[in-house]
């Protein structure tokens, strides 16, 4: 099988067409394509995708026949139509350990709990103990249970669990129709067919490269939320993204053998983060901070005279022209605002707020360690998150910021000057469609953001 090593793009702002394809030791210079050639035998895997934990009832509407499933028997099926599964406690109620009720093992034997099929009148069209199916129906969710939208379905397996004392939503499906909801959730439709692809592609090496270890001992292998990646069903109709899924089918980025974790933010403000700055102990060499950019030059932004002139200027990178006005942005906090947040965060009076200074940076700038000086001392935070939340609310777009003092007549406030939305490590969803829009392929742009990476097909 022929393996596209993913390199860095040439400098210079163009394009590049130039790969070294390695065939029996040999580097091959190709000037077209670099597409991975399919592995034979190898079949689409399936992912189950946790909608909702922690429910006591759940409402949809089956757009089309389903089959029913009653603890994994099959028990007929159901019409088109509006349903309801909830959880019953019988009269006579049994007891659980508490070793049961934490692990799940046998909780609704032991508690009496049950699930229970409801059609839209009421009436009772099934019941189970562990878990009802519903299989190829393709479910639109109604009120607060999953993720509502009209305009998506939850193809392929539904399970309605009971795990805990309490109903999981598990949606099992094919990779590839995931990766269509992602990439609908995850980045604008109308984004070029390039940086879809290359979202696709990093969509679908997130997914296999998390599944057996973002939710070890849940009933389901990723979550449909920002911990995974961002799942609300697929789109009924056809959508721009169909197409960049279809054509990157079964492709992933590998490096060492394994395939990596692409991460990926909405806009780095023009230099990506390293992982192992971002994230202790997390040294993947594919995931170090690179400038956004066709420029030889890369600025030390962990200095903070270069930094304030980078946030404050607006330099010749990717990602500077976002749609969403994500690329430099500012916020203001009052020092008396500041105070009360940071006392809520340590659970102690902390003093009047005199300065905010940031202590220690990462590649891109972010801050990763801010000090705040107050009348009874000095109090750091760490953390990019963290730092994040304290500062806004809910969250700043992201932690790379220049911080401005400034006396008003409400007393002392800091004017954050600030780059990017997002923690900035991997692909930059911005840089990628400015990169699109220039001519870079969708290869070339993964080449990038995921330096020494290589793409394969792996079905």
């Amino acid at each position: 099988m022929a393996t596209c090593r993913v390199g860095t793009p040439l400098r210079g702002g163009g394009p590049s067409r130039v790969y070294f394809l390695p065939v029996a030791g040999i580097a091959l210079l190709a000037l077209a394509q670099c597409a991975p050639a399919p592995r034979s035998g190898e079949r689409e895997p399936l992912i189950s995708v946790g909608l909702v934990t922690g429910a006591q009832s759940s409402s949809f509407r089956l757009t089309k026949p389903a089959t029913l499933l009653l603890d994994g028997e099959a028990a007929g099926s159901l019409s088109e139509g509006t349903y309801r599964i909830r959880l019953e406690k019988p009269l006579h109620r049994g007891t659980a350990s508490r070793e049961e009720i934490s692990s799940g093992r046998n909780a609704s034997t032991a508690s009496g709990l049950r699930l229970v099929l409801l059609d839209e009148r009421g009436r009772k069209a099934g019941e189970a103990q562990q878990a009802i199916s519903l299989r190829n129906g393709d479910l639109v969710f109604l009120g607060r249970s999953g993720r509502r939208r009209q305009d998506r379905v939850y193809p392929g397996r539904v399970d309605f669990l009971l795990w805990r004392g309490q109903m999981a939503i598990v949606n099992r499906l094919p990779l590839e129709e995931y990766v269509r909801g992602v990439l609908l959730a995850e980045i604008s439709p109308k984004s070029p067919q390039e940086a879809l692809r290359a979202q696709a592609i990093a969509v679908r090496s997130m997914a296999l490269s998390q599944r057996r270890q973002a939710h070890a001992g849940a009933p389901f292998e990723l979550c449909a939320d920002w911990h995974c990646q961002v799942y609300a069903g697929v789109p009924v109709d056809k959508s721009p993204v169909d197409e960049a899924v279809k054509t990157t089918r079964g492709m992933v980025l590998y490096s060492g053998g394994t395939v990596i974790q692409a991460l990926y933010s909405a806009n780095c403000g023009g230099h990506t983060e390293s992982a192992a700055r971002a994230w202790r102990g997390s040294r993947l060499d594919y995931l170090r901070g690179v400038l956004d950019g066709p420029q030889d030059v890369d600025p030390d932004l962990t200095k903070e005279r270069i930094l304030e002139q980078w946030v404050l200027g607006k330099p010749d990178v990717f990602c500077k022209d976002s749609p969403r006005g994500h690329f430099r942005w500012t916020r203001v906090i009052k020092a008396s605002v500041l105070k009360t947040r940071l006392e809520r965060m340590l659970g102690r009076t902390v003093g009047d707020v005199l300065e905010l200074a940031v202590l220690r940076r990462g590649v891109s700038g972010r801050a990763f360690r801010i000090q705040i000086t107050t009348t009874e001392g000095n109090f750091q935070v760490d953390g990019e998150l963290r730092i994040r939340h304290l500062l806004a609310q809910p969250a700043l777009p992201s932690s790379c910021f220049a911080v401005e003092v400034r006396e008003g007549g409400a007393g002392r406030e800091f004017v954050l000057h600030g780059a990017g939305f997002g923690h900035g490590v991997g692909l930059c969803q911005d840089g990628a469609a400015a990169m699109a829009k220039r001519g870079y392929r969708y290869w070339e742009i993964l080449a990038h953001y995921y330096p020494g990476t290589r793409l394969l097909q792996i079905y």
